[in-house]
């Protein structure tokens, strides 16, 4: 199982705690709908509440955090309608980077492309759907990095809690895991062809299995979605706990 990164010595107070809780609520360590407890946040991560608070601002303004003042601070629950605009955004992005990447591929292009599969396979095989998750966007982020557009990956990084909660619930679906790997394999043979056409369907189809599965994940785990169920207490300190591996290995 993916283990969660805590504070980093290289990196400022602020910045640390902003990853770590960024990384668990994407990651699902922590529950959609969850509260927040600041002092527990600052015992557990050991900082002040200044770099806290900061954190807190800015994944309020990407969407992964509601804060009423005075009152209390808690995970986003995922939003349907804001993870369409969040894929919308993706799929566009995408669409014109792959098709730029296809034009400077090479014979050692497609050779780390291979390396990636070759890893999330690793992941699948490990029953890691993080992992798996993490060496996808690692695949994909390639293509942004190699036309020079890492700016425009760090804009979809930010912008799209909503769409990469919805799609770690599906890497719960082995047939998920398998048909990516399959789609990722389909793509490397399309890029090496340079046949743009068969290339840019094939994202979309790849891109689109995700929201398809929404309806499925919303009826099976209404608690995680804007407008649906009521959501259990949790007793402990929250971030000593891992909220996906219950989905995983339900009691």
């Amino acid at each position: 199982m993916t283990q969660r990164k805590v504070i980093q010595p290289q990196k400022t107070a602020g910045e640390s705690v902003y990853e770590f809780l960024k990384n668990s609520i994407i990651q699902l360590w922590l529950k959609p709908g969850q509260k927040l407890n600041i002092k527990e946040l600052t015992e557990y991560l050991k900082v002040s509440r200044a770099p806290i608070r900061d954190a807190l601002i800015r994944l309020e303004k990407e969407g992964l955090i509601v804060s009423v003042p005075q009152r209390s601070t808690t995970v986003s629950k995922i939003d349907v309608k804001r993870a369409s605009n969040e894929f919308f955004m993706r799929l566009c992005l995408e669409e014109k980077v792959l098709d730029l990447f296809i034009d400077i591929a090479t014979e050692a292009h497609i050779r780390r492309l291979d390396e990636f599969n070759i890893a999330q396979k690793e992941s699948r095989d490990n029953n890691d759907s993080r992992s798996f998750l993490n060496r996808d966007d690692k695949f994909h982020r390639y293509f942004y990095e190699q036309t020079d557009k890492e700016i425009c990956f760090q804009l979809l990084h930010n912008n799209t809690g909503h769409y990469n909660r919805i799609r770690l619930l599906s890497c719960m679906e082995t047939s998920m895991l398998d048909d990516s790997i399959k789609q990722h394999e389909e793509l490397i043979q399309y890029i090496k062809e340079k046949d743009k056409k068969s290339a840019l369907d094939s994202l979309r189809l790849h891109l689109l299995k995700v929201t398809q599965d929404v309806p499925k994940l919303t009826g099976e785990y209404p608690n995680l979605f804007i407008d649906a169920g009521a959501k259990p207490r949790q007793h402990g300190n929250i971030f000593h706990s891992d909220y996906f591996n219950t989905l995983i290995h339900p009691e």
